[in-house]
Parts: structure tokens; C-alpha cells; sequence
């Protein structure tokens, strides 16, 4: 599966991007976990995912999985190839770290590193916490290119 973030032609900030289309999603699977009593419905799961629900099926066979529980949610997340899926796992790997370099972020997001060290750069820091990563964000610059967003 292609990822795109769809940008206008003006330029957008990675923060923009962030809260049009990342956070929803993050706020979505959060809600259906803390709100939806299992099991959950694969349409449901296809949904917060950005996924089809053909795809969720094929998961569900290949792991043999029944019906969608809390614990096989998190499966299909883990084999799912969405950008959210994708960035949750790569944000768990990090999940003890409490400072971020631009290494962590550009993994994490799927960002051009060079990108994200000049935001460093600009701000004077070599690390940032979870609570100042908007300010990274506002100074990544996206200039009307595809990059790494779900079709």
C-alpha cells in the first residue's frame, strides 16, 4: 500500500498534517478501544485503521483469528500496512524514550531526516519531549510533494 501525505499547493507544515489527519486517526483507534465493547466489528477495525475490511479478513485468516478482541486488535494493527499502523509500531519501539533526537522523529513519522535536523537546528535543540514535538512539527515544512500518506 502507497502512503501520501495530500498536501494543496501551498506549503503545510508536518504540525498541519498532524492534526488534520494523524491525531483523528490516533483519537479514532483510542475511542474504539475505550468506547466499543468487544468483540469488534471488522468494518469498525477496517475504519480506524484506514484499511479495507477485505484486509482485515485476510489478516484475520492468516492469524486465524476469530473474532476481534482487544489482544487481536492489537495483531491485526501489527500486520496491517497502514501509515498509522505503521507509525504506532514504530512510536512502541521508542516507547521508554523520553527525549527525541531527529533520528527518533524521521523514523517514527516517516520524515526526511535532513528535514527534521534543520528544525532542530532552528530551534537551538538537540532533543525534544513528547510535549514540545509541535514545535519540531511547525518548522518541517511540506512543499506540495507526496510524501508518505495513505491514498
Amino acid at each position: 500500500m502507497k502512503y501520501y501525505f495530500k498536501t494543496s499547493e501551498k506549503e503545510k507544515t508536518f504540525q498541519d498534517i498532524y492534526i488534520e489527519f494523524i491525531k483523528p486517526q490516533i483519537e479514532d483507534i483510542d475511542i474504539l478501544l475505550k468506547c466499543d465493547t468487544p468483540p469488534y466489528d471488522v468494518s469498525q477495525v477496517a475504519s480506524v485503521l484506514h484499511t479495507t475490511s477485505n484486509e482485515v479478513i485476510t489478516i484475520m485468516n492468516k492469524l486465524n483469528i476469530s473474532e476481534i478482541g482487544m489482544q487481536e486488535f492489537f495483531f491485526i494493527l501489527k500486520n496491517a500496512d497502514t501509515y498509522i499502523s505503521n507509525l504506532i509500531l514504530r512510536q512502541w519501539k521508542f516507547n521508554s524514550v523520553k527525549e527525541y533526537t531527529p533520528l527518533h522523529i524521521s523514523y517514527i513519522y516517516n520524515l526526511n531526516e535532513a528535514d527534521v535536523k534543520k528544525a532542530f537546528e532552528q530551534l537551538k535543540v538537540n532533543t525534544v519531549n513528547e510535549k514540545n514535538l509541535y514545535k519540531i512539527f511547525n518548522l518541517i515544512i511540506l512543499k506540495s510533494y507526496i510524501s508518505k500518506f495513505q491514498e
